[in-house]
Formats: C-alpha cells, sequence, structure tokens
C-alpha cells in the first residue's frame, strides 16, 4: 500500500498570510521525513480566507520534498490552456521525481444542494491524472 499526503491550501486560522505558507511548508517536510509515498496540492479559486495558489506553493514545497512522486490538481475551467501548460511544463523539470497532474473538467457551483430541487447531494467524481515518470 501507498500512502501520500494532499495538503489543503487554505487556511481560515492563519492570523497572519506568511503563517499557512509555513505550515504548508512544514507539512510537506514532516511527510518527507515520515516517508510518505508523494505530495499533492489543490486548486482552489474564490476563498473567503487565505489561500495560497497551487503552483507556487508546489514549487516551494518541492525543495523540502525529495524525490517521490508530487503533483496538483487543476480545475481546468479556470485556467487558460497555455499558462496551464508552462505551470506544468516548470513544476515537471523541477520535480526531482515523477510529476503527476490530476485535474477536472468541471467545476461546480458551491452551493448546498436544494432538497426541493433534487433530493440528493451532487456526487464526487475522482479527478483525471496524468503523470510524467
Amino acid at each position: 500500500m501507498r500512502i501520500g499526503i494532499s495538503l489543503t491550501s487554505n487556511h481560515p486560522d492563519a492570523k497572519d498570510p506568511r503563517q499557512g505558507a509555513r505550515w504548508m511548508i512544514e507539512r510537506a517536510a514532516a511527510a518527507h521525513r515520515a516517508g510518505l509515498d508523494s505530495l499533492f496540492v489543490g486548486d482552489q479559486h474564490v476563498s473567503p480566507t487565505p489561500y495560497y495558489q497551487n503552483t507556487p506553493m508546489l514549487g516551494r514545497l518541492l525543495a523540502e520534498w525529495g524525490e517521490a512522486p508530487a503533483g496538483c490538481l487543476f480545475l481546468l475551467p479556470l485556467w487558460h490552456p497555455v499558462l496551464v501548460a508552462e505551470q506544468i511544463g516548470t513544476l515537471a523539470a523541477i520535480a526531482q521525481g515523477p510529476f503527476i497532474m490530476q485535474w477536472r473538467k468541471r467545476v461546480w457551483r458551491c452551493v448546498r444542494p436544494s432538497p426541493s430541487r433534487s433530493g440528493s447531494a451532487p456526487v464526487h467524481r475522482q479527478p483525471s491524472t496524468a503523470r510524467r515518470d
């Protein structure tokens, strides 16, 4: 069995924006020391609390990570294709080990489902994955 970590990039308890970034760096270093198998950072936009963009943050975290696989999730509808290609290419070049890209083709509205409209919650789907070894 392989066990990795996906770090949250939303830190509502951070009093100073640098604090949340430090927490992410400390967690990545601790995960590396613990011998976890992979490191991921998600993609999020429009947050009322301190949020750290995935590509620059993963670039910094890779300095702590080593040769184990690492990657990012991208909400593709929110990215220009050339920009996301450049971001992925740069991260893959920086990574000492395999870089894994995860993506979602759809972005769901952030609303609580209404039982009167649907009667059930939206289905959570796993993101698609591409890997460079």
